[in-house]
């Protein structure tokens, strides 16, 4: 029994280790007392890499489709608070079209999707 529970202990420790994105460090949470399961999207952020997401010098706000609004913090805002950020990968002008897209939780939870709710057609 204390082999499991050392070993539970040291599999959680790793996952805070090698996490992508932590609460309060990388992002905020701006409406989640409205949400239900809120921690079910904490725990797929943390297995994420929102940075294709991110902005240089300024946060970026992405909505779930259920409602909820998560601010990613500044690729700068992060590298000023220790944390490397692959500068090649963030955003560097504002996405268009923003309302084609919505993010989604996948069916086991642990993935962070992006769902295109609308297709441009070339004529």
């Amino acid at each position: 029994m204390k082999k499991l529970l050392l070993l539970l202990a040291i599999s959680l420790s790793l996952t805070s280790l090698f996490a992508q994105e932590k609460e309060n460090e990388t992002y905020v949470l701006l409406n989640a007392t409205e949400i239900q399961n809120v921690e079910d999207y904490k725990i797929a952020l943390s297995l994420a890499d929102m940075t294709r997401f991110r902005f240089e010098g300024k946060r970026n706000v992405i909505e779930f489709e259920n409602g909820l609004k998560v601010e990613l913090f500044s690729a700068n805002e992060l590298t000023s608070n220790g944390i490397t950020v692959d500068k090649s990968r963030i955003l560097t002008t504002e996405p268009l079209h923003t309302e084609f897209y919505t993010f989604d939780l996948s069916a086991d939870g642990k993935t962070i999707l992006q769902k295109f709710t609308k297709t441009k057609i070339k004529h």
